[in-house]
């Protein structure tokens, strides 16, 4: 799904609270982040799916690469994750459709609407007593796929989750029933920093500086400079710095994973 609300013009950001389907069951989910999956998995054999997935929720929920997914990314089956800090969503799934969308200041806003048949796998997990869904999907008629991650409040919404999507997922539609949910080009929204995991708000250098301890560690925070972020990280020979995050995206956050750079490790807010 994030793909879409970042670069994909299937995207629905933006549309107004008429465009969300109101059949179906709706679930409220936090949204944690993606990772990008770069080969089709639909082959794999299950046992190979729930690991790839697995190590998603993992690296995603982290906001740092695990040695599995480390592996498999140099293999070129996933592609740099990103991860957000929390963003409140509800996700709606009916017979042929799951639509994510968010409320904000009073207002529905669209992030997505997907075939069902684009699901090729889900998985969850739970970690520290926390409970996690990995959905990998295709995004529109492209051949990307991204594995989402949500986190539920507890056991029972995550098992009634998981049995609306195994129903939807069992049913076989005809032809001319799909065909009815095409989807349409709308706008792109693009993610700020101040939305990743990594970000920690109106926080110091100083203050940042002390909650790094290895070499690569690094927290995105607001700038001194109103309108700005700036990044606080560590470096291989003891010191501290910092800079200002190039315009205003999360570009940088998936370069820092495949390029030579002083940031490695994103430090991770704590979870209210």
């Amino acid at each position: 799904m994030t793909t879409a609300v970042l670069n994909d013009p299937t995207s629905s950001w933006g549309e107004s609270a008429k465009h969300v389907n109101a059949s179906g069951d709706r679930f409220a989910v936090k949204y944690m982040g993606y990772a990008p999956i770069l080969q089709t998995i639909r082959e794999r054999p299950i046992a190979d799916r729930d690991a790839l997935v697995r190590h998603c929720i993992n690296t995603v929920v982290s906001s740092r690469a695990t040695h599995e997914y480390s592996v498999i990314q140099h293999e070129g089956v996933v592609g740099p994750y990103v991860s957000v800090y929390q963003l409140d969503l509800f996700l709606n799934i009916s017979s042929f459709t799951i639509t994510c969308f968010h409320i904000q200041d009073g207002r529905t806003h669209l992030l997505g609407r997907y075939k069902n048949n684009q699901i090729s796998h889900y998985k969850y997990r739970e970690i520290d007593g926390r409970h996690y869904l990995g959905i990998v999907m295709k995004i529109g008629r492209t051949e990307k796929r991204e594995c989402n991650v949500f986190m539920l409040d507890n056991d029972i919404a995550l098992n009634d989750l998981t049995t609306k999507l195994r129903s939807v997922d069992e049913r076989r539609h005809n032809n001319a029933l799909q065909l009815e949910t095409r989807l349409r080009s709308t706008q792109e929204y693009r993610y700020t920093p101040n939305m990743l995991a990594c970000y920690h708000g109106p926080l110091s250098h100083e203050d940042a500086c002390r909650q790094l301890v290895l070499p690569g560690e690094f927290i995105i925070r607001d700038s001194s400079m109103r309108g700005e972020f700036a990044v606080s990280y560590k470096t291989s020979h003891g010191p501290h710095d910092k800079s200002i995050v190039p315009n205003n995206n999360i570009d940088f956050f998936r370069r820092f994973q495949v390029d030579q750079s002083v940031l490695k490790h994103p430090v991770v807010r704590r979870q209210e």
